[in-house]
């Protein structure tokens, strides 16, 4: 989960953080065992890359995730065969875009699971959670 300031693309992801992590960490470099997700914008930047390239990981999380994919790239990710998780606080100015997406991904193949929980979009919220957060993706 890059942190650059700048918008992630999928090149920059695909290409340079998943061979550079693939070198330099103790890292399984098959998709069963590749995970991606974000929280907020970072969210967001997750949906757009397992939608461009979901061959790539097999488990997708967004935490309060801005949802700005294109309507084609939500098609592909709702007939993606991998595990969603999304959640988000109660109070959220993000919860109804939260609830959509989830709907939208139950409809097709992804296997997605939203939790909300009390809470709003910040900090104190995400900290709450980082351990179910991990347990997830450490999931198969």
């Amino acid at each position: 989960m890059p942190d650059t300031g700048l918008g992630s693309t999928a090149a920059m992801i695909v290409d340079d953080v998943v061979p550079w992590a693939d070198a330099n960490l103790p890292t399984s470099a098959t998709r069963v065992d590749r995970a991606i997700g974000g929280i907020s914008a970072g969210g967001a930047s997750a949906i757009r890359l397992v939608a461009a390239r979901p061959d790539l990981f097999s488990r997708l999380g967004g935490h309060s995730a801005v949802v700005d994919a294109s309507a084609s790239a939500l098609n592909r990710l709702a007939a993606w065969d991998g595990a969603v998780w999304l959640d988000v606080g109660q109070s959220d100015d993000l919860r109804g875009s939260a609830e959509s997406l989830s709907t939208r991904l139950t409809t097709g193949l992804a296997r997605a699971e939203l939790h909300v929980w009390p809470g709003q979009h910040d900090r104190a919220y995400w900290r709450q959670h980082v351990a179910d957060y991990l347990r997830f993706y450490a999931s198969r």
